[in-house]
């Protein structure tokens, strides 16, 4: 801007030195203004100023522009550094989702083996619970073997007990049935003796008790007989009875000692088969134990890589719930990250917009400086062209007006000498003088065509100064 004022200020000084003209020494002016190449100075200085005015709206415009291209790179600058953060946010959200999901994935992996491990403790305690069953069905079996060997043994010891028990019976019977003997040889001597008795006390009586001691021999004798009647009944019913109980003691007894003999031949062969038996069931059950002993080991091992199986599903299931909480919480950072990029986009959207169309108002601005700038320079080439068009036509004017005032000189036609400014343009006494006596005025003809009757000016009048006249 102030190399614009400048040049103008040297085309302005440029132009008075062009249109100052000397007469003998001193400027030629009209009513205290200077002889100008067809501008008042005026003019010159508004074109001037307006130029100026111009040129500094012009550089104003400028200014914002950039100052607004300014603060559109700062907007952009930050606007990219905030998608830059974001994106950078989205790619770390995504890595740590990533390696959320990859510990998650881990965690079902470990999950699946604890349920497998469980699976498999489970499976080996079913196992165990089956060995158990069958150890205790074979124990059960053992138990039944067992207790029929017990019960075989015992039914032998009670054939034999009932087998003593029936020879002490028989041995009882036998010393009843001699009591029994005995009793009648005693009841039959009792007889005799009472008989004998009877017999000697009726002999003593004599024979005044012949008939009594008849009759208590009778009686006695009845009542004897019917006494050894009843005592022979008696016996013999008892040694009847003591005899058949004999009889059938001895029977049984044979059948208990063939029984018991069976028994205590098919015990005994049972015995050998159970006794063999109990040894495979015992070299069984031996196995069995060592079974069940290695499946109670196996069983504490499976038990504790259940526990443990278990503890780490507990912890698979805290850390996939830990995991899946972190995952709804990356999730939902996500999706606000997301919204977030999508105000972005949108503000990104927006700004390129704007950013488009400071872009097309620059170039128009641009383009409108551009525009002023050719302009101004056409400007400034045409002023340089009328002012080389106004010196070359201040040069002839000059000269005509030289002319023309020597020629009024010539005719002796000199104008009155107040007529002209002494101070600014003092002119020869004699040029004056013929000037004054032509009837002519220079300040009148100075000043211009229309101040002149019977004259007009040979050109424009913007750019002559009234001294180039053709006498109609």
């Amino acid at each position: 801007m102030e190399d614009a004022q400048q040049l103008l200020t040297e085309d302005a000084s440029l132009g008075d030195q062009e249109n100052e003209r000397e007469w003998n020494g001193k400027p030629l002016v009209r009513h205290g203004a200077k002889l100008t190449g067809g501008l008042s100075e005026t003019t010159r200085r508004r074109r001037r100023q307006r130029t100026v005015d111009d040129l500094v709206g012009a550089r104003r415009r400028l200014d914002a522009v950039c100052r607004g291209l300014a603060a559109l790179r700062c907007f952009a600058s930050g606007w990219q550094a905030q998608v830059d953060a974001a994106n950078a946010s989205r790619s770390g959200a995504l890595r740590q989702l990533e390696t959320t999901a990859t510990d998650l994935q881990e965690a079902l992996e470990r999950l699946r083996a604890g349920e497998a491990e469980r699976a498999a403790a489970t499976e080996a305690r079913d196992g165990m619970a089956a060995l158990q069953a069958d150890l205790a069905a074979a124990h059960a079996r053992l138990q039944a073997q067992a207790d029929a060997a017990a019960d075989a043994a015992s039914a032998a010891a009670d054939a034999d007990a009932r087998r003593l028990a029936a020879e002490d019976e028989a041995a009882r019977c036998r010393a009843q049935a001699q009591e029994a003997v005995g009793a009648l040889a005693a009841a039959r001597r009792a007889a005799d003796r009472s008989k004998r008795h009877q017999e000697a006390v009726a002999r003593l009586t004599g024979d005044n008790v012949v008939l009594l001691l008849r009759v208590r021999g009778a009686e006695e004798a009845a009542a004897a007989a019917a006494a050894e009647r009843d005592v022979r009944q008696g016996v013999e019913a008892r040694v009847a009875a003591a005899l058949a109980r004999a009889a059938a003691l001895e029977a049984q007894l044979d059948q208990t000692a063939a029984a018991a003999a069976a028994a205590e031949a098919a015990a005994a062969a049972r015995g050998r088969g159970q006794s063999a038996e109990l040894h495979a069931t015992r070299t069984e059950r031996a196995e069995l134990a060592a079974m069940l002993s290695a499946a109670e080991e196996r069983a504490a091992s499976a038990e504790e890589a259940r526990a443990a199986a278990e503890a780490a599903a507990r912890e698979g299931r805290g850390a996939a719930a830990d995991v899946a909480a972190e995952n709804r919480v990356l999730i939902s950072t996500l999706r606000a990250m997301q919204e977030d990029c999508r105000l972005c986009k949108e503000a990104q959207n927006g700004a390129e917009g704007q950013v488009q169309g400071l872009q097309d108002r620059v170039a128009a601005l641009e383009r409108q400086a551009a525009a002023q700038q050719e302009a101004a320079a056409s400007a400034e080439a045409a002023l340089a062209a009328q002012r080389a068009v106004n010196a070359a036509l201040m040069a002839r004017k000059q000269d005509t007006e030289w002319q023309l005032l020597a020629a009024l000189a010539r005719t002796g036609a000199a104008p009155p000498a107040e007529a002209l400014n002494p101070e600014h343009d003092p002119k020869p006494a004699a040029l004056v003088h013929d000037l004054a006596h032509c009837g002519l005025s220079p300040a009148r003809c100075i000043g211009g065509p229309d101040e002149v009757p019977g004259l007009r000016t040979h050109g424009s009048p913007r750019h002559g100064s009234g001294l180039l006249f053709r006498i109609s």
